[in-house]
């Protein structure tokens, strides 16, 4: 669930906030989650807080048998941003708490149960040019060993439009996925919406499906 790194409207805000939804062909999930720079300005060097929150569902088929999963977790991290140039990075270190129902049963599903875990992540923002920008996201879970990662190619259209194309890698220690697509971005105010689509799927499976998200950030 990549924030957006820069959304510069006058003053420099000291906290942000973020929410969205996830939807494939066999999953829909939600989260939200909260920010601050402990009194600094976001776009300044320094120590970082951040916790975020989500519930989703799930099915998935084995056999003959079809399996329907929820999930819920909660995070907690610490970090710190630091700016190079043209280049911005931030590294975050704290916990996890995740639970992941499956019904009916799966005896050969480790990935169930409550779990509480190491989250680890990075992002990264590098402006290519004035119109031009690539960033790098990415994230691991100790609890179920979850990963994800995006990596996106944006261009400014305008200063409230942005387009370009995304993908990256995602899954646990029972499921290797990806994803890849396009998206867009609508600033107002101090308000962004993301909106993005493409294909996903596990990378054993000869077809995948469809998702679309959506993601609105505001800064304050």
């Amino acid at each position: 669930m990549p924030e957006p790194h820069d959304t510069r409207t006058g003053d420099e805000p000291t906290g942000e906030t973020f929410t969205g939804v996830d939807v494939t062909g066999t999953s829909a999930s939600t989260y939200l989650g909260a920010g601050t720079s402990f009194g600094k300005g976001l776009w300044t060097p320094g120590w970082r807080g951040r916790a975020v929150g989500g519930l989703g569902r799930y099915n998935y088929e084995s056999g003959d048998t079809l399996y329907d999963g929820r999930h819920g977790f909660l995070t907690g991290m610490l970090g710190y941003q630091m700016q190079h140039g043209r280049l911005t990075w931030k590294l975050f270190a704290g916990a996890e708490y995740q639970e992941q129902v499956i019904s009916p049963d799966d005896p050969d599903n480790s990935v169930q149960g409550a779990r509480s875990g190491v989250r680890l992540q990075a992002e990264t923002w590098l402006d290519l040019s004035a119109r031009t920008f690539l960033s790098v996201d990415a994230s691991y879970g100790s609890a179920f060993d979850e990963y994800w990662g995006l990596a996106r190619y944006g261009y400014r259209m305008g200063p409230k439009l942005t387009l370009g194309l995304e993908g990256g890698p995602l899954g646990n220690r029972e499921y290797d996925g990806g994803r890849g697509g396009a998206f867009l971005q609508m600033q107002v105010l101090q308000t962004q919406l993301t909106l993005s689509g493409g294909v996903t799927g596990d990378y054993l499976e000869t077809t995948g499906s469809g998702y679309v998200a959506l993601n609105v950030y505001r800064n304050f």
